[in-house]
């Protein structure tokens, strides 16, 4: 995903200071400036754990907290927020009660890239807003069979993991225009996808480095093998 400007420097070494500063302790200016805030770049600070103040910043949409080192999946965040970016963190889990996260019901990307995820809990299907959704480098084996409640999917990708097979509800996402599925132990695909006919927008599907013996084609849509 795209990366937002950098914060000037001046504007940086403030952010710093706030970072460990309790909401309460904060002047009035410091806390209408977090308020103004659209998108915030934490990126690359070795953080552990986030500040408890970013869940009041209530028009926050996007929130970019990559290449840290966060263990555990923050639950206390804006309900405002339409973007999050967690790659590059040190995550082994998410919380079962992820899709019931108040904080989550406007979020459209979810980007959990290059962390060490093992498997998905089954409340991630309960993201009702969700556009794109990347876990590419984990460590998953298995797919939860709620992923194909994530109607408003467009965007999955799912490469560089050790996937074995494909939950057939997957066959339920009709709005797709991207599938990533390289690099995994992939034999077959759904019959649920047949043959991919039944995405009428999908453009473009990544089968590399799988074991798949019959590729899918259709018209329209570009298939790497």
């Amino acid at each position: 995903m795209s990366e937002p400007v950098s914060l000037p420097p001046l504007l940086w070494e403030l952010m710093q200071r706030l970072l460990h500063t309790r909401w309460s302790e904060m002047s009035a200016s410091e806390q209408d400036m977090l308020f103004s805030f659209y998108s915030l770049r934490l990126n690359a600070r070795a953080l552990t754990e986030l500040p408890g103040w970013l869940e009041m910043l209530q028009h926050l949409k996007k929130l970019h907290i990559a290449y840290n080192r966060l263990i555990e999946f923050p639950e206390s965040l804006p309900p405002s927020l339409e973007a999050l970016d967690l790659r590059y963190n040190q995550l082994t889990s998410l919380p079962e009660s992820l899709g019931s996260l108040s904080s989550l019901r406007s979020l459209r990307l979810l980007d959990l890239s290059n962390n060490r995820l093992t498997s998905l809990p089954e409340s991630i299907g309960s993201l009702p807003s969700l556009e794109r959704l990347y876990l590419c480098d984990n460590r998953l084996t298995t797919l939860p069979e709620s992923l194909g409640s994530l109607t408003s999917l467009q965007e999955l990708h799912l490469g560089d993991n050790r996937l074995e097979s494909l939950p057939e509800s997957l066959g339920s996402l009709r709005l797709l225009q991207t599938l990533d599925l390289s690099w995994n132990q992939l034999e077959s695909l759904p019959s649920s996808f047949d043959g991919l006919h039944l995405f009428p927008g999908l453009e473009w599907v990544d089968l590399t480095g799988n074991k798949i013996a019959e590729t899918p084609i259709r018209r329209g849509c570009e298939v790497l093998i």
